[in-house]
């Protein structure tokens, strides 16, 4: 259901061919939406190294419907496929000999649980119109700036509305006098 998914495919041949080091290789997929702030330039790479956590397995049709399972999921899977073991067990109890006890384990889930993953759809939803939602647009520097530029613009605009509203209004008239009773 991600028709893009194959940025993803091609972000591991081009790491790969690259010679990238694996704990950036790492960081990248786990975290490329923060360090995309850091590195602008590198933006839309970033982003699409997250496919690896946006491909985590979803449970039942409506939007983040049974999250809980898709949360255990992408720990189950970065368990097992970065670090060659299976987290399952400390879910509900520590293992003596195992090296990640239920501590690790919902230490992860917390940080999973607050990780915004896209909805990709299904079939039951889009007969009845209901869009994808949570991905991430992909813009080069050019378009970023661009909107960041448009976005700051219509700020501009609406403080200037507002401070137009607030001098010549009855009602912004109003607004001044309770805010200079309030001090603010």
């Amino acid at each position: 259901p991600i028709p893009e998914i194959y940025r993803y495919r091609d972000y591991i041949i081009d790491s790969f061919n690259a010679d990238k080091p694996y704990d950036r290789f790492v960081q990248e997929q786990l975290a490329g939406d923060l360090m995309a702030a850091a590195e602008p330039e590198k933006r839309n790479d970033l982003i699409v190294a997250t496919g690896f956590i946006a491909l985590s397995r979803r449970y039942a049709t409506a939007p983040y419907e049974l999250m809980h399972l898709t949360l255990e999921d992408t720990i189950d899977t970065v368990g097992r496929g970065l670090m060659g073991i299976t987290f399952r067990c400390a879910r509900c109890h520590d293992h003596k000999f195992d090296p990640v006890t239920m501590q690790d384990y919902y230490g992860l889930y917390g940080i999973f649980a607050s990780t915004k993953y896209p909805y990709a759809g299904s079939e039951e939803f889009q007969s009845m119109n209901k869009p994808r939602e949570g991905f991430i647009p992909l813009a080069g520097p050019e378009e970023v700036a661009k909107a960041e530029s448009a976005h700051q613009e219509l700020i501009r605009v609406g403080e200037e509305s507002l401070k137009t509203f607030n001098e010549s209004s009855e009602w912004g008239a109003k607004l001044n006098e309770a805010n200079r009773k309030l001090g603010t």
